[in-house]
């Protein structure tokens, strides 16, 4: 009989474990659908009262610039902090091979195009939300414009190949 009571206590005990809500968060980013050249990644938000939220983006796996040449004679540990520019924040770029990591990159550093004119906010602080802090936190051909709240917006390319 103890055999029979035994079982019995383990199966009440699995039902009650799978009972128990997970706390593995939802990834964000399982819903949206990025365009090519673009992936997910999860980023906060820079905003004026903490905590500031982690909302998904599509991020260009190539960005704009190019990687600095490589200092000679310098060798580090053979460690990849990043495999695509995606896996860095702002304009830098996934640069090196050994150790392969985000860098700052080679100019240019802003996409093409200039920012349509917006309003100067009346406020003193901004409590809007910020959307971008660069342009290379907007996704494809967008650049980040306004100054209250800063936002992803097509640029213009009216007057930019003028004399």
């Amino acid at each position: 009989m103890a055999g029979s009571s035994c079982i019995l206590a383990i199966s009440l005990l699995s039902a009650a474990v799978s009972a128990i809500p997970s706390t593995k968060p939802i990834n964000p980013c399982a819903v949206v659908r990025c365009e090519a050249g673009t992936v997910c990644k999860v980023q906060t938000v820079k905003c004026v009262k903490a905590p500031c939220p982690k909302l998904p983006r599509c991020v260009p796996t190539d960005k704009p610039g190019s990687c600095p040449k490589p200092v000679p004679g310098l060798f580090g540990i053979c460690i990849a902090r990043c495999s695509t520019d995606a896996d860095c924040d702002g304009d830098q770029k996934c640069c090196g091979s050994c150790p392969r990591q985000c860098t700052r990159p080679v100019l240019p550093r802003h996409k093409p195009g200039t920012c349509p004119w917006f309003p100067k906010p009346h406020q003193v602080y901004c409590t809007s939300q910020q959307q971008c802090n660069s342009d290379f936190d907007c996704g494809g051909r967008l650049k980040c414009c306004g100054s209250c709240p800063r936002r992803c917006v097509k640029p213009s390319y009216l007057n930019m190949y003028r004399g």
